[in-house]
């Protein structure tokens, strides 16, 4: 019945955006289509209503491609055998599906289609979704997805009135982030349990500076060569800002208490509740997505002002600044046998019309991401969506998380517990910081000789035990 409501929603919505118009293909009679994408479940929710209210008269044949109760990693391998056996027209995937088939050269390029249509895909989209898509090497477009993730620095109005202290602004950069915070911090009005700069989901002071670096585009190893890229400018002064407020308390890193459930673990509402400092009103700043806001926005609203603004910018070019989430993308399989279909579809997705109608439902059908579109700000008629779209990401769709491994095997993980060491020593007053950097270099290099000797010793086994 909830879907049914949704449709009829959705179809008045998309007629009235598009001028009530009749599209040529449904005058020409039903099209068939084959569309693979994810769980059944969140095909219903954010996907077949647009499809049925765009293509009532088509004949779709949807295929997921993971079990409804289970995530499936895929393979190269297997996931090519799933396209030869299912032979999907469409696809709609997760970024690491999306880079195994464009990898493969298994996709077809979405821009030779827009220059055969004659059609601008991209001329209506935000700058910093097509860096990201476009990834490293600002090669042309193989998949494109209608919605997105970003982050942006929320502050709480009530902490910063009360002690006279001006507002975060746009453009500022971590150190000034942290200087900000840190002002909060010192501050002796601050009531108990009050912090300047809360995040979620760090575990600690590492999981920060890996953060920052994110954005100043620092990398800590090389796990191609072996090398330790810690001993430089850019990580001491990053290593001593995020040091000294640890240890000053500017910065409080919280995680939530995990459940257990049929050998599962998760985290309950609850349970990430009891952490969020920001939503508790506790926190001055806070850096946190898009999802917060719609949070912030909903009916059980906070009971302190709030404000939005860009998120920290890389501080030798504030253009750049922050992480930006695709968790869809539509691609067009090379072998597809409905290929004039699926672009239909794809760029249905991707027009404006159907950004407006996401906009007037609140988001997607799921209601939990950005359209792509760069107007969605102006037809959301609310100032605090446009800091997401403001800056360019640091990432791509090659370099996806900030915490991707930069180094073999087991070194990521116990490099970020000698950094957390070492500034837990700082913290306990047993080293300055200037000792706490100095001896981070060669216990890192230790760790990764260590590492690349595992490896290596890996492989051997593995080659031994194919003979």
């Amino acid at each position: 019945m909830k879907r049914t409501a949704a449709l009829m929603a959705l179809a008045i919505l998309l007629a009235v955006v598009a001028g009530c118009t009749k599209s040529e293909q449904t005058l020409a009679g039903p099209k068939t289509l084959t569309v693979a994408c994810c769980q059944t479940y969140t095909y219903d929710i954010q996907f077949r209503d647009f499809v049925e209210a765009g293509f009532p008269d088509w004949d779709v044949r949807f295929v997921p491609l993971q079990p409804d109760n289970d995530y499936k990693a895929y393979d190269e391998k297997t996931l090519a055998a799933f396209i030869d056996k299912e032979k999907p027209d469409l696809l709609i995937l997760n970024v690491p599906d999306y880079r195994l088939l464009h990898k493969a050269d298994k996709l077809q390029n979405l821009e030779e289609w827009a220059s055969r249509k004659k059609v601008k895909l991209t001329d209506s989209l935000t700058p910093g979704v097509l860096d990201f898509l476009r990834g490293e090497d600002g090669g042309p477009l193989y998949g494109i997805g209608p919605g997105f993730h970003a982050s942006a620095m929320y502050y709480n109005k009530n902490i910063f009135d009360r002690l006279g202290i001006p507002y975060p602004t746009d453009g500022m950069n971590w150190e000034q982030t942290i200087a900000l915070a840190d002002r909060v911090m010192q501050d002796k009005r601050l009531e108990k349990g009050e912090v300047g700069l809360h995040i979620p989901w760090l575990r600690g002071p590492f999981d920060l500076l890996q953060r920052i670096a994110g954005t100043e585009g620092l990398t800590y190893a090389n796990a191609k060569t072996g090398a330790v890229t810690f001993d430089s400018p850019g990580w001491e002064r990053l290593f001593k800002q995020v040091a000294a407020a640890y240890k000053r308390g500017t910065f409080v890193a919280t995680w939530p208490e995990a459940r257990e459930s049929d050998g599962q673990t998760y985290y309950d509402q609850a349970a990430m509740e009891a952490v969020d400092l920001f939503k508790q009103g506790k926190a001055a700043i806070t850096i946190d997505d898009d999802n917060l806001l719609l949070n912030l926005n909903a009916q059980a609203k906070p009971k302190f002002g709030w404000g939005v603004v860009t998120t920290p910018a890389r501080s030798s070019d504030p253009t750049f600044g922050g992480e930006l989430q695709m968790y869809e993308m539509f691609a067009i399989p090379a072998a597809a046998a409905h290929a004039e279909e699926a672009w239909e579809v794809l760029s249905y997705f991707m027009s404006a019309h159907v950004g407006q109608a996401k906009a007037a439902l609140g988001g997607t059908i799921g209601g939990m991401d950005l359209s792509v579109q760069a107007e969605y700000p102006a037809w959301k008629q609310n100032a605090n969506f446009k800091p997401f779209y403001a800056l360019r990401p640091t990432n791509t769709i090659d370099r996806y998380y900030f915490g991707e491994p930069q180094g073999p095997g087991t070194f990521d993980e116990a490099f970020a517990e000698l950094v957390n060491g070492q500034i837990r020593s700082v913290l306990e007053n047993k080293k300055t910081e200037d000792e706490a950097f100095d001896a981070i270099q060669p216990a890192a290099e230790a760790l990764m000789k260590k590492a690349l000797s595992e490896a290596q010793s890996d492989s051997a086994n593995k080659d031994g035990g194919s003979e």
